[in-house]
């Protein structure tokens, strides 16, 4: 009985590359999905935690006769004092470090100190001079420019603030100077930088702030907005 030994037909250059086109453009397709949704996650945990520590600072006041914290220490930056006296309301104990995940932001890779700064290609919740802690309390009046200090809310009482549901309490570092972990752009500081924060009365949105680059002060914490935005820093 005769027996023709079978070869297997291997692909052709051709067909390798129709396959490798197909897969490429299936790349291309998918990848911006994944993308978005990676974002998305990111913001939902972001929200989870900021939650979290704004109502470990409103369980502070509630403790204090509705009093919000008001605390400068030498060893972190204005904006940070906050989380020694807040972090045990959200179950925290023992010196700060890199472990305290809920005042970190997935999204928090990198961070600029000034408006007039480039990026530093590392996470702020690493770094010790902000007590390793994404986000910053809206602690601006506690701090002078020219005799004159900034708008802000530490040390105040909750019923002393007129618009709480607008009033900032605790937030993204970013939006404190005008960029975005979110939606990121080239510039230290541009209009618009969509930014998570938290406000007086309890709640979290994911909004847009303003910028005026002609300002000599540069930062976004130093005045309230125009009209059309939903936030401001200052309580009166």
């Amino acid at each position: 009985m005769n027996r023709q030994r079978v070869i297997p037909k291997a692909f052709t250059l051709m067909e390798l590359l129709v396959v490798m086109t197909i897969i490429a453009s299936l790349a291309a397709l998918l990848l911006p999905a994944l993308a978005k949704s990676k974002a998305s996650a990111q913001r939902a945990v972001c929200t989870s935690n900021l939650k979290q520590v704004c109502l470990g600072a409103k369980m502070y006041a509630d403790d204090h006769g509705q009093t919000l914290p008001s605390l400068v220490r030498s060893n972190v930056d204005l904006w940070n004092g906050y989380k020694s006296v807040v972090k045990g309301y959200v179950g925290l104990a023992g010196v700060s470090s890199p472990h305290d995940l809920v005042f970190a932001c997935p999204a928090d890779w990198f961070y600029t100190t000034s408006a007039k700064e480039a990026y530093t290609n590392s996470p702020l919740h690493e770094q010790a001079r902000s007590d390793f802690s994404s986000y910053d309390y809206n602690t601006g009046n506690l701090k002078k420019v020219n005799g004159t200090n900034l708008a802000g809310i530490a040390g105040l009482k909750e019923t002393a603030i007129r618009e709480p549901s607008k009033t900032i309490l605790i937030g993204e570092m970013p939006a404190w100077i005008c960029f975005s972990w979110h939606a990121p752009q080239r510039a230290s500081a541009f209009n618009g930088a969509m930014n998570l924060t938290s406000f007086v009365d309890g709640h979290v949105s994911y909004i847009p702030f303003y910028f005026d680059a002609a300002r000599t002060d540069r930062a976004t914490l130093s005045y309230d907005p125009p009209g059309g935005y939903d936030y401001r820093w200052s309580a009166q």
